[in-house]
């Protein structure tokens, strides 16, 4: 399964704690930030290696969840804006795996055959024990 691509709107305080949080979960990539202070995209580029951006419209076509952490003043317009991008293309979905063929049934071995000499019969006729 491939990791959710997850941007950062506003990496001050609050922003910063989900950029921590974001970071170490398995299932995703931290592929993106934005904040108008050059001081913050620098310290989170610095501690993480993501790239950082200063308009919220640089992450289209960069990111399938954005976290809004910015005043909140801003959330309506700013997340509104976020939602009425234009839709990206999916990603590549991996070609399906084919199952692969069942293993060959393994026959018990056949049945052997009874000795004649093999039984209670046999020993009491006086032949030889096996």
């Amino acid at each position: 399964m491939s990791k959710v691509k997850v941007g950062v709107v506003g990496v001050g305080r609050m922003g910063t704690y989900h950029v921590g949080v974001l970071a170490e979960l398995p299932d995703v990539e931290l592929a993106a930030v934005v904040d108008t202070d050059p001081k913050n995209l620098l310290a989170i580029e610095k501690n993480y290696g993501t790239p950082g951006f200063n308009k919220h419209q640089d992450l289209y076509g960069k990111v399938e969840v954005a976290v809004v952490a910015v005043p909140t003043g801003l959330h309506y317009p700013i997340t509104k804006d976020l939602l009425s991008a234009p839709p990206q293309p999916p990603p590549p979905t991996p070609a399906p795996r084919h199952a692969l063929p069942p293993p060959p049934t393994q026959r018990a071995p056949p049945p052997r055959a009874r000795e004649a000499r093999g039984g209670a019969e046999g020993r009491s006729r006086g032949g030889p024990h096996p």
